[in-house]
């Protein structure tokens, strides 16, 4: 089934859109010193850097394509008769 139809999520979500609508929820950037910025900022790029990392390896890890004539011989266990080369 889909995944919203789950009533013990939906209710969750709507209690919390409730309370933070009621509660008019606001967050204050003045209240963050500004070390805590710096040390936010910081975290922020680290964790940036090594989620790309992190996502450019996995698509490495994943990717099925064939890029060669010898990698298309040696998958397949047949001579490859005509291929197109490299346009650019």
């Amino acid at each position: 089934g889909d995944f919203f139809e789950n009533k013990v999520l939906c209710k969750a979500v709507n209690d919390a859109v409730s309370y933070i609508v009621d509660n008019k929820i606001k967050c204050n950037m003045n209240s963050y010193t500004a070390k805590s910025r710096k040390k936010y900022v910081l975290l922020g790029i680290v964790g940036g850097l090594i989620l790309g990392l992190a996502i450019a390896f996995l698509i490495y890890l994943f990717d099925s394509t064939v890029s060669s004539k010898s990698e298309l011989e040696r998958l397949t266990g047949a001579a490859v008769v005509a291929y197109i080369d490299d346009v650019a």
